[in-house]
């Protein structure tokens, strides 16, 4: 990978390159308490495409957006700025996760910013009803603890690496020790590189409200959507309803993975990603 930066909304981000020069363009967005890391393995599996990965403004390297409100509107309005500093055309968009809502606020505003469009893991639906979704409670107990503190305490709270193993091994679905062993120390590694817990905060609070699928009538372009059949972060039933509301869609579920797809099965979600830009 090759790291590269650019000035994008008067602040600095940090992204990462692999591939051709000449491939097609795929640029890829991260989860929530995620950086570029995350989609490493993937990229790793699709030599032929070049890949841009960035960290999102105020997580990794990349300084937060030069505003008071982080929510997915301003992130997604990033992404759009982001693509057009870097002179992208005709690409293909990814995301993960939140990564997915990243994405969707940024076609909602400008469906012609990508051609095709893959999400893993996506967030479809808001999590109006925290009991639907697993993990909610908790990611939320632990926000809503650590807001209601003072800073510097609940910044404290928001990177101790108590919460942060609960929420990984939750999150993990594999059996494979050595595996496990890994992506707990990825997340220990990765998680708390976010800038501030005012950033966190907000974020977390506009993310529970969002879901793609009210902005699915402006993804009208071909859509890949791998889901996870144990997913207690982003339920099935929702990409299923997702699916059923997008004009050119395709859902790949992938057997015993929750919604670390890009940790736990990234040659397999490769494989589907290959499969589907070939054939679109």
């Amino acid at each position: 990978m090759t790291h590269h930066t650019v000035e994008v909304l008067g602040r600095r981000t940090h992204y990462w390159t692999a591939g051709p020069a000449e491939g097609h363009v795929i640029v890829c967005i991260h989860g929530f308490r995620g950086t570029h890391h995350g989609l490493n393995d993937i990229a790793g599996f699709l030599p032929e495409y070049r890949l841009i990965i960035p960290d999102l403004p105020g997580f990794g390297r990349s300084e937060p957006l030069a505003t008071d409100n982080h929510t997915i509107d301003a992130y997604g309005h990033w992404l759009q700025t982001f693509v057009q500093t870097l002179s992208l055309e005709n690409i293909i968009l990814l995301g993960h996760s939140m990564g997915s809502q990243v994405v969707a606020q940024a076609l909602q505003c400008d469906p012609t910013v990508a051609q095709r469009v893959i999400f893993i893991n996506p967030i479809a639906e808001a999590a109006t009803n925290l009991d639907q979704v697993k993990l909610a409670p908790v990611r939320a107990s632990v926000w809503l603890a650590a807001h209601a503190m003072p800073q510097r305490l609940g910044d404290t709270l928001l990177r101790h690496p108590w919460p942060t193993t609960v929420i990984s091994r939750l999150m993990v679905t594999t059996h494979r020790q050595p595996l496990r062993r890994i992506i707990h120390q990825y997340h220990r590694r990765y998680m708390n590189q976010f800038a501030h817990p005012r950033q966190f905060a907000q974020l977390m609070s506009s993310s529970l409200k969002h879901g793609v699928v009210p902005v699915a009538d402006k993804l009208t372009m071909p859509v890949l959507i791998l889901a996870g059949d144990n997913d207690n972060i982003a339920p099935l039933s929702g990409q299923q309803r997702l699916t059923g509301r997008l004009e050119l869609s395709q859902l790949v579920t992938l057997k015993g993975v929750g919604h670390l797809i890009h940790y736990e099965r990234p040659a397999e979600a490769a494989t589907h990603i290959k499969r589907f830009l070939d054939a679109v």
